[in-house]
């Protein structure tokens, strides 16, 4: 299985000047991804993901690199530490690595599977890597979240399964005061916030999307891909998907009520506040990393 890399095979040269998207927006309430949340995170080297084996015995640390990449040349700990991530999966393979654990970059609101975890693609987005989820390994927080509109979420996936049930990108527990998602049609995403799913169409299926979701009742908006739909950077989400208030809520990553999703993700980052006018470069800076629309 190759490495992360670039698209071009080759890793990026350490102190190119990583720009990741806490450096844009700070202050995130959480971040998780396969990349830095920022300079910063890059140049502490931070864990990013604890991987699993596919018969569960085997567990280690993949920590980040200082050009915001993830590490996968020297494991940082737990089974073959300093070895590297080739070397570990042919020591305890078949299969993927799952990804057990993810980190909360920004805090410590960690999200972990109950058994194994999606497994960790090392060839999508252009070799940048991503969360393969395949309906039966969400990660969820042990913490809680409250949390009171508005917020911003940005995220990056694909669905590649069926399109004839919403696939969750982020969502809460009962009684579901959040969800985002691949919405139950082709082509569509779906915010729901507590009262009615709102709609927003154009989503490619199989492809990696930017989307940068505004959550503020009546006014909410996504940008999909940097569309300027509604001539304010956004499409508007319709109908109206709710006020209210995360409460005390646990999040899930790849889940939706009823099931897990079916593709692909690669970071999600979430503020509290109305980041509207920083969509478009939260999005030049998710598609100049991971090679989005």
């Amino acid at each position: 299985m190759p490495l992360l890399t670039t698209g071009a095979g080759k890793y990026p040269a350490a102190g190119s000047g990583y720009t990741g998207l806490g450096d844009i927006v700070s202050g995130a309430l959480f971040y998780w991804g396969l990349r830095a949340y920022s300079s910063a995170t890059a140049a502490a080297l931070a864990n990013c993901i604890d991987i699993m084996s596919a018969d569960g015995v085997h567990t280690s640390t993949l920590a980040l690199r200082a050009n915001g990449t993830v590490n996968t040349t020297s494991i940082a700990a737990g089974d073959m530490a300093g070895d590297t991530l080739a070397n570990w999966l042919i020591a305890f393979g078949p299969g993927a690595a799952r990804v057990h654990k993810i980190y909360d970059q920004v805090g410590t609101l960690h999200a972990t599977a109950a058994v194994l975890g999606p497994d960790l693609s090392t060839t999508a987005n252009g070799g940048k890597g991503a969360m393969v989820f395949a309906g039966v390994q969400p990660l969820i927080t042990a913490g809680t979240i409250t949390q009171a509109q508005p917020y911003s979420i940005s995220t990056i996936s694909a669905r590649t399964g069926s399109t004839s049930a919403n696939d969750g990108i982020l969502g809460t527990d009962s009684p579901y005061p959040l969800l985002i998602g691949h919405a139950g049609a082709a082509t569509q995403l779906e915010l729901y916030g507590g009262t009615n799913p709102g709609i927003i169409a154009g989503a490619s299926e199989g492809v990696d999307h930017s989307i940068q979701w505004i959550v503020k009742g009546t006014t909410s908006i996504v940008n999909l891909d940097g569309t300027d739909a509604a001539g304010g950077g956004a499409a508007a989400v319709t109908p109206t998907p709710g006020t209210s208030t995360i409460t005390a809520s646990k999040l899930g990553i790849g889940e939706r009520a009823g099931g897990v999703m079916a593709g692909r993700i690669a970071e999600i980052c979430m503020w509290s506040g109305d980041k509207a006018a920083n969509m478009a470069a939260l999005w030049a800076n998710q598609k100049a990393w991971w090679g989005t629309p």
